[in-house]
This record gives structure tokens, C-alpha cells and sequence, in this order.
């Protein structure tokens, strides 16, 4: 992009017929009368203007109609990814493939819990159920806190006799 100052600078190093050539009405279109009252430019029979219609008869449009084939699928216990290209084939796969990526499809708690204890090593797996059986024996401090004495008697000599 050419700068003000150069382009001031160009137009000070022209002659002056250079600028009257320049400023020729020869070079562009003539302004016509109603160029000065009537802004729409509208054409007319002596003072045609480009003008662009649709064409109805052109070449045909023919819309592109998308397909969802190919499609990918995921196992959904093992995780491994395939892809399909007709409906049949996805529905001959089973219920087992989904198309939603594994990483998006939300876990119960269950499942969750159980694949990160799984990923632990065996000491950590110790420790996390050592630590939930301390967690149970608070529970039930608490619990047994709030009973009265014969009432806490009474449940220490249920267990006792091997009631539930």
C-alpha cells in the first residue's frame, strides 16, 4: 500500500500535460446530467449502465445432499475406533458401538471408582481400603454416640448373639 506522502510526492514529479492527460474525460466514463440529481443509476436506452439479472434458464443448481456415511464407531468396553459406510454395516456392529467417542460418554461413580482403585498399585489399593474402614469405624462412633446406654447395649449384644 502506497503511502499519502509518496503518492503527493508522484503527483508533484508529473508534467503539467501529464495531469491534464490525467484528468481527460476521455479515460473514464462521461458524468451524465442526471448523475447529479438521481443517485440510483438507473439505466436507460441511451445511457446503458451494467446491469445484472438473475438468470432463470442458466445452468442447473442441484443441491448437495450430505451423507452421515462414512461414520466412525467406538467399541464401547474396548475402545476401538472403526469406520462404517452404510447404515447396515453400523446396525450388523450391535448395540455395542456407539458414535460417540468414548472420552465424551459420562461414567456412573461406580465405574469411575472402580477404574481408578484398578489403576492403583496393590500398597495404594491397601491403603485407600484401610482407610475406608477407619472411615466406617468414625461412622458408627458417631452413631453409637447419639444412642443411650441401653440402647448401645443393645446393639453390641444383638451382634454379639450373630443378629443382623
Amino acid at each position: 500500500m502506497i503511502s499519502t506522502q509518496e503518492l503527493v510526492e508522484a503527483l508533484r514529479q508529473l508534467r503539467p500535460d501529464q495531469i491534464a492527460g490525467l484528468l481527460a474525460e476521455e479515460h473514464r466514463s462521461p458524468v451524465r446530467e442526471r448523475q447529479l440529481h438521481d443517485l440510483t443509476l438507473k439505466p436507460s436506452k441511451d445511457d446503458p449502465r451494467p446491469t445484472f439479472y438473475q438468470e432463470t434458464d442458466g445452468r442447473e443448481f442441484h443441491p448437495i445432499r450430505h451423507s452421515p456415511y462414512p461414520k466412525l464407531l467406538w467399541h464401547t468396553q474396548t475402545k476401538q475406533e472403526i469406520t462404517v459406510n452404510t447404515p447396515r454395516e453400523e446396525k450388523d456392529r450391535g448395540p455395542l458401538w456407539t458414535a460417540v467417542a468414548p472420552v465424551t460418554i459420562p461414567l456412573d461413580p461406580e465405574t469411575q471408582a472402580r477404574r481408578l482403585f484398578e489403576s492403583l498399585s496393590v500398597e495404594d489399593q491397601a491403603f485407600i481400603v484401610e482407610h475406608q474402614r477407619l472411615m466406617k469405624l468414625e461412622q458408627v462412633k458417631k452413631a453409637m454416640g447419639q444412642l443411650t446406654e441401653s440402647q448401645a447395649n443393645a446393639v453390641v449384644a444383638a451382634k454379639g448373639n450373630g443378629k443382623k
